[in-house]
């Protein structure tokens, strides 16, 4: 093994040869400031390999193509042994108006699986989606230790961040800004963990349905933790239900320091700060603050109540007569929360 330096100023042919080519795995390489390169013939592609790729900051800017990922990871071709210490750092990635995701890490069934993947320090703007991550399964070909850390995203044409198949997921410190889907959705990732992060402004294009107009979606995520979580500036629309956090089918998780505030100056009726729905069960709730929300805490009729702070607002079951683009069951009325 053998780093490998990129020199200032360098030509795509010179990164990419350098990323694709000259790195091996373990390697790690470093983009020397400044770094302003469009791509012409392609994403960059790491392939059967975990390096290390470290910019200097805002001053490593890339630039994506139509069509085109800006990042596109996968392990197709793999022995099948396991790929450890994938890493993109300290960079700025600007997609494409008619170009694909940000960074995308595709798995590939029977060849083995990532281990210790970090995306650090990366602004990632206008891509269909920031962060694409997708496992074929959460058993021997899944994803294991997933971080984020002080990401922006911006202006995604789908999601901000959307993750499935990944065990032991973190997104921490983290911003996620005017997506036209949700901002963060994760699916079948166990022991996913959302800490200090903030998405605000999302859901731009009123996706509908239950989970389609939730701000950030947390789906078959069993174990979940989410610690200091604000969404702000929820869309307006007045035919569109407005959700904070959508949490669906888990079981087992806990909730705190979760803060929701409608855009605008009134309170629309079907707006909801946490919505437990699709048997969610034994979901601990603390600290929540809504402002302009109708329905801090609001649960389908399949789902649990789980604990509930003192203080917190009176959680409420789904009744068509208050929500009726989401109805799925008979009214049943308001319910007291649990007591211990």
């Amino acid at each position: 093994m053998a780093d490998v330096t990129v020199a200032a100023s360098p030509t795509e042919a010179t990164l990419r040869t350098a990323i694709e080519t000259t790195a091996l795995d373990g390697d790690t390489v470093y983009l020397t400031s400044p770094v302003a390169v469009t791509l012409t013939t392609g994403p960059l592609l790491i392939t059967n390999k975990a390096i290390r790729i470290k910019g200097t900051g805002r001053n490593t800017v890339i630039t994506g193509m139509a069509s085109q990922h800006i990042f596109q990871v996968t392990n197709a071709g793999a022995s099948g042994a396991d790929l450890k210490r994938l890493q993109i750092e300290d960079m700025t990635l600007v997609g494409n108006a008619t170009g694909l995701d940000g960074i995308s890490i595709v798995g590939t069934a029977g060849k083995g699986k990532y281990t210790g993947v970090l995306i650090a320090n990366v602004d990632i703007s206008a891509c269909r989606n920031g962060v694409a991550v997708s496992m074929p399964n959460i058993g021997a070909d899944a994803m294991v230790y997933l971080v984020m850390d002080g990401m922006t995203i911006t202006g995604s044409r789908a999601r901000g961040v959307t993750i499935a198949n990944v065990s032991m997921a973190r997104m921490q410190s983290c911003e996620v800004n005017s997506s036209t889907q949700n901002g963060i959705f994760a699916s079948i990732c166990p022991n996913f963990q959302i800490v200090s992060c903030a998405s605000e402004t999302n859901n731009q294009g009123l996706g509908s349905g239950i989970e389609g107009d939730a701000q950030v979606l947390i789906k078959l995520c069993h174990s979940f933790t989410v610690l200091g979580l604000d969404m702000e500036n929820l869309p307006t629309a007045a035919a569109a239900t407005k959700t904070g956090l959508v949490i669906s089918n888990c079981t087992g998780g806990s909730l705190s320091g979760v803060n929701v505030i409608q855009g605008g100056s009134q309170i629309y009726p079907n707006s909801i700060g946490v919505h437990l729905v699709n048997s969610a069960r034994a979901i601990q709730i603390g600290s929540i603050t809504a402002s302009y929300i109708a329905h801090p805490i609001y649960y389908d009729r399949s789902s649990q109540q789980g604990k509930v702070a003192t203080g917190n607002a009176v959680p409420v079951i789904l009744a068509p007569s208050t929500l009726a683009a989401n109805a799925d069951g008979p009214a049943v009325g308001l319910e007291a929360p649990p007591v211990y």
